[in-house]
């Protein structure tokens, strides 16, 4: 999603994209541990024809994901996965234009100028193996979200209210299957 600017699209701007990511891993082995841990900074610019470095679309800042497990001896796995990421970047929507006309209008003067709260869950998954003869069968249940936060995708405007108005990713949801391995 983003802003619905008409016109004549020039492609005669300027773009940067800048980072560095760092991981440290723990594969899984006889001690049942395994692990990841993931950081990466972005910085996403361009510089349009009216002037002025704007952030990328996908310019989140700061990302952090920890993954940690422990696989029993019995064919259990449990694991957590925490993910953090930096607000993206959003050009706003001007109400006092939006309501007189009903639509999203938006600050194109203000390009990418504002950002979403920071994006943060913990996910905790169980997986349950059986070992036969020439195939195993995995049964997990995963647990997404499990503190329930409301993490922001976008803000719309509701034509039906004539406010501004806010799209949640997934809150709470619980996830089971499973997977037949040969």
């Amino acid at each position: 999603m983003g802003p619905n600017i008409v016109g004549e699209a020039v492609s005669a701007g300027f773009g940067s994209v800048n980072g560095i990511d760092i991981s440290i891993q723990k594969k899984l082995s006889k001690s049942g541990l395994y692990g990841l841990i993931s950081y990466s900074f972005i910085h996403s610019g361009f510089t349009a024809l009216a002037g002025g470095e704007k952030p990328g679309a996908f310019d989140p800042g700061n990302q952090f994901t920890l993954i940690a497990g422990y696989q029993f001896k019995n064919g259990w796995l449990a694991g957590i996965k925490y993910k953090y990421s930096g607000g993206r970047p959003y050009t706003p929507i001007d109400p006092v234009a939006s309501r007189q006309v009903n639509r999203a209008v938006y600050s194109t003067d203000d390009f990418n100028s504002a950002r979403y709260p920071y994006y943060m869950r913990v996910d905790v998954r169980v997986d349950k193996k059986f070992d036969f003869k020439s195939s195993s069968l995995v049964a997990y249940i995963e647990l997404q979200n499990v503190f329930n936060r409301e993490n922001i995708y976008s803000y719309y405007w509701n034509e039906d209210d004539k406010r501004l108005s806010t799209i949640y990713q997934w809150a709470f949801f619980p996830v089971g299957g499973i997977s037949l391995q040969f």
